[in-house]
């Protein structure tokens, strides 16, 4: 009997139990990110930039402002900067004071409710939406290309593209979460004033009917 319940144990319980680890490891490694971050706000985009180097130069759409770099320690690195203007696009030549592995933060303007980021390498993206913001139905907004996975960041919803050289660029149309049950409660709404116009229609057209063969009926 104990040689049957040792065999039992291994073939249900030891199975159950790497099972369950593998569940436990698989999101954690979902979690492991290198890429750049920008957190949207209806106001403005927060930029943090992942570098190792003592320069380095960005091409953006859109001015940027309030540039920091701190290092893998959290302490603040001196940096200055050029900037010039052609053709649309913003060329900021930053040279740090210091070799740093750390992060550039910086600032971009906001759009609207709308995240449009063209992709000019391979670096993993993770796009951030606003506290109390959703994205994902076709009706009010969606984000182009799938992101690979979705999380949470800062008790935020966090869109990643672990490999975005397979779009041109990615598109973030987002909208307040409760976006969705208002739209439902609007469709219910006008569903129902259509039906009380069809059900008057049918009665008007009944009454005429009945008008029309009163008529008849006097000739």
């Amino acid at each position: 009997m104990p040689q049957l319940m040792s065999s039992r144990f291994k073939k249900i319980v030891i199975p159950a139990i790497l099972a369950l680890l593998a569940l436990m490891i698989i999101p954690a490694c979902s979690e492991e990110f290198h890429g750049v971050t920008y957190s949207l706000d209806p106001q403005r985009i927060e930029v943090a930039l992942p570098v190792n180097a003592s320069s380095i130069t960005l091409i953006l759409q859109d001015k940027a402002q309030n540039f920091s770099l701190a290092n893998s320690m959290g302490e603040n690195v001196g940096l200055k900067y050029n900037s010039t203007y052609w053709q649309g696009e913003y060329t900021y030549d930053l040279a740090f004071d210091k070799p740093t592995l750390g992060t550039l933060s910086y600032i971009l303007p906001s759009h609207g409710q709308q995240f449009v980021l063209a992709l000019k390498d391979g670096m993993q993206v993770r796009v951030v939406l606003p506290a109390g913001y959703s994205t994902g139905e076709k009706a009010l907004g969606i984000a182009k290309p799938d992101p690979d996975y979705i999380s949470t960041y800062s008790n935020r919803t966090a869109l990643i593209w672990s490999n975005p050289s397979r779009a041109p660029f990615i598109e973030v149309d987002y909208y307040r979460s409760t976006a969705p049950d208002a739209l439902k409660k609007t469709f219910l709404i006008l569903l129902g004033a259509g039906l009380m116009l069809l059900i008057e229609y049918r009665r008007s057209i009944r009454k005429l009917r009945s008008m029309d063969e009163d008529v008849e009926k006097g000739a």
